[in-house]
């Protein structure tokens, strides 16, 4: 009588059963009270997290840069307005 699997068959079978024993214990875990906790989202949540961060301190780059360029915009105008006309060398 054949056999009913072949060794290859076998290794195959049991190449499987660690893979997916392996993936499941990656994408979950257990919680106290015996639930899974599913963490397939954690990436898409971090990189949220990423992009909130960069995100306010852009704001921040852009509000000191704003300001710095409005001081500097009326130490500018203020020099211009206090030079013309004049012939001495004190501006």
């Amino acid at each position: 009588m054949p056999a009913l699997f072949t060794p290859d068959d076998q290794i195959a079978t049991d190449v499987s059963a660690i893979a997916t024993a392996a993936h499941d214990a990656h994408v979950s875990r257990l919680r106290p009270g015996g639930r899974r906790q599913d963490q397939r989202g954690e990436g898409v949540i971090s990189a949220a997290i990423a992009v909130l961060i960069m995100a306010f301190i852009g704001v921040g780059m852009w509000v000191a840069f704003n300001a710095t360029f409005q001081r500097t915009a009326k130490n500018i105008d203020h020099q211009v307005n206090t030079c013309i006309g004049q012939t001495t060398s004190s501006c």
